[in-house]
């Protein structure tokens, strides 16, 4: 984790949203709280390529493509039979393969 803080920072990235999610999975590792540290990350590496126009470089896209897609994983892995994490689950499938094809076009 601290390679991806330390990536983050370099390019100045504004990870203080990321901080505030981390504590909330650690204390709470919910599908929900999975679901909306995914979607940070990924926006936000999205907003940060077209802004910078990453062509050369895409490390740092990588980092929120791959890191959304493990918070994915971790959401839909979930054995959790609550209605609302069941739903996050759901929701986290549909971002999941949403980014899948954005990432492949």
């Amino acid at each position: 984790m601290t390679f991806y803080l330390q990536s983050c920072q370099n390019c100045g990235f504004n990870i203080s949203p990321y901080r505030e999610l981390t504590k909330a999975i650690s204390n709470y590792p919910t599908p929900k709280n999975y679901l909306l540290r995914a979607k940070w990350f990924y926006e936000s590496g999205r907003h940060t390529t077209l802004e910078n126009n990453f062509d050369e470089d895409i490390e740092f896209p990588n980092h929120g493509y791959l890191s959304a897609i493990d918070d994915l994983r971790k959401a839909i892995s979930s054995k959790s039979k609550d209605s609302f994490d069941k739903e996050a689950i759901k929701d986290s499938k549909a971002y999941l393969d949403r980014i899948q094809k954005e990432f492949n076009q």
